[in-house]
């Protein structure tokens, strides 16, 4: 006997027929250009190596960071505008150099203690530069701006076959 639904009536039977596959379209289309492709691919490269390129940059962070102060400072001392208010013995570059880097020391921070030595190292550079062109234009003989005299060798001249000063 057929199972029963709710008054009386007999529960209706369902018969299912096997499943047909979907019928499969083929649709010829150009095949897509290699271009298109190697697009792509450029484009994916280009980004990894930008992000290569920006991790490389983070870094370096430190030095960029240093020569970009010493160049700013070079940038506004050359504009002429206004002299830099400075210390007259440590020049315009040893005084900024000196100041960022006791500012590093006291905060604790590396990115201005290495601005700070970008700084001092041009100092340097520039006291060697204007030494060193004081004295070769001081007179034979003379004091250097160092203190020392130029060597002379005992009785008042150079050793046989030397030339110059020694």
């Amino acid at each position: 006997m057929p199972p029963r639904s709710g008054f009386g009536r007999p529960a209706p039977i369902v018969v299912r027929a096997p499943r047909q596959p979907a019928p499969v379209v083929r649709v010829s289309v150009p095949a897509q250009s290699r271009s298109g492709a190697l697009a792509r691919r450029a484009g994916h490269l280009a980004r990894r190596g930008g992000v290569r390129v920006a991790r490389a940059a983070w870094d370096e962070k430190h030095t960029i960071f240093a020569v970009g102060a010493a160049g700013v400072l070079g940038y506004m001392e050359g504009s002429g505008q206004q002299p830099l208010p400075h210390i007259q013995q440590l020049g315009v570059y040893g005084t900024y150099g000196a100041g960022l880097w006791m500012l590093g020391r006291m905060t604790g921070s590396p990115t201005v203690k290495h601005a700070a030595t970008g700084l001092l190292c041009v100092a340097v550079n520039r006291y060697a530069r204007d030494s060193a062109a004081s004295s070769a234009h001081a007179a034979p003989g003379a004091p250097q701006p160092g203190g020392l005299a130029p060597f002379q060798a005992p009785g008042g001249g150079a050793p046989a076959g030397v030339h110059g000063q020694l």
